[in-house]
């Protein structure tokens, strides 16, 4: 999912989680939530990953999803 898309659904499920900020916007959000993505992405235990383009091979911009967690047999 894109952070575009995350961010809208955060501002609309939680109005009143960031009352008390003074500079309450779409961008801040935006941009919170994409260096936490992003942040997440690179650890070794992290939850989420970034999503590649099939035709070029590089990382799709803003694009994030959970990563699929293979158990071994035993």
């Amino acid at each position: 999912m894109h952070v575009k898309h995350i961010a809208r659904h955060v501002i609309n499920q939680n109005r009143t989680l960031f009352s008390d900020e003074q500079d309450f916007s779409y961008e801040t959000i935006k941009s919170r939530i994409n260096q936490m993505l992003l942040y997440d992405s690179g650890r070794k235990n992290g939850e989420f990953t970034r999503v590649k383009n099939p035709k070029t091979s590089k990382y799709r911009k803003g694009v994030y999803r959970l990563k699929t967690i293979r158990k071994k047999k035993l």
